[in-house]
């Protein structure tokens, strides 16, 4: 059966970046939890939500009912269990494990990216970002990503190095881990 690959990790860890490359590695769906996120800020009418208004939006959703909510990010892709997935933006134990409910029991492999908040802010200042990852990281939805999310993983990657090195790491990972992938 198909692996569903998730990443979890703070933010500006380059979890999007590479997790979209990887879907396109592997010929596979994507989704994210924060592009979801988002979705669900506009439809309540926030149209220039925050990264604060997004961060207590996520942790409300996952607080008031986690299956439902990651029932909603399944769907904006059409995710049928069995099918091969990456998923971007695993914050929580509760909603890992509503996907793995969901996908009934599919194996899912969690890769965890980390780096130090300097070279995350120097990224965020690159992107000309106003918001400082300090406050971000203390934010109560990020709790679980830094602890948990991160002892769950079975892949924990430095992504402080360059992209490329750090994606050929993760790519091969994939193919030694998954081998319904290693064709890819």
């Amino acid at each position: 059966m198909n692996s569903i690959i998730v990443f979890g990790g703070s933010s500006h860890t380059g979890k999007t970046t590479l997790a979209r490359r990887l879907a396109d590695l592997l010929q596979c769906k994507f989704v994210s939890f924060g592009d979801n996120v988002r979705s669900e800020a506009k439809r309540r009418g926030t149209l220039a939500p925050t990264r604060k208004d997004l961060q207590d939006l996520g942790q409300e959703l996952v607080q008031s009912d986690v299956v439902s909510f990651c029932r909603a990010v399944l769907s904006t892709v059409s995710f049928s269990p069995g099918e091969r997935l990456v998923i971007d933006g695993i914050r929580h134990r509760e909603a890992f494990q509503a996907i793995s409910d969901l996908s009934g029991g599919q194996s899912i492999k969690l890769i965890y990216l980390y780096a130090p908040v300097e070279i995350r802010n120097a990224r965020n200042g690159n992107q000309g970002g106003s918001f400082d990852l300090w406050n971000v990281d203390a934010h109560e939805v990020e709790s679980q990503t830094n602890s948990q999310i991160r002892d769950m993983a079975d892949l924990a990657v430095d992504a402080s190095r360059d992209a490329n090195e750090v994606f050929a790491q993760i790519a091969n990972w994939v193919r030694e881990e998954c081998q319904e992938h290693s064709a890819s």
